[in-house]
């Protein structure tokens, strides 16, 4: 999927993690949120997952502009 199509894998993560931060937030740090019945560990599940996300997308992002800049100059990443 990254090679086929970048920039909806960059929409993925993003979404994905908006996702995440949306439904921890909802839930609240100690179930006080307006989705404070669903259980604890959804919320620190969702928080962490969204805290994860935020890494993948700079790699993704860093690894798609070194593919980009690489194939604009007519060659490959591995050459040296």
């Amino acid at each position: 999927m990254i090679k086929a199509h970048p920039y909806r894998a960059l929409l993925a993560v993003v979404a994905y993690g908006g996702i995440c931060l949306f439904v921890a937030g909802m839930i609240g740090q100690h179930n006080d949120g307006p989705w404070g019945g669903l259980p604890e560990w959804l919320a620190a599940f969702t928080w962490f997952s969204f805290l994860l996300s935020i890494p993948v997308l700079v790699v993704l992002g860093i690894y798609l502009g070194v593919v980009k800049l690489s194939a604009r100059k007519g060659g490959s990443a591995q050459s040296a």
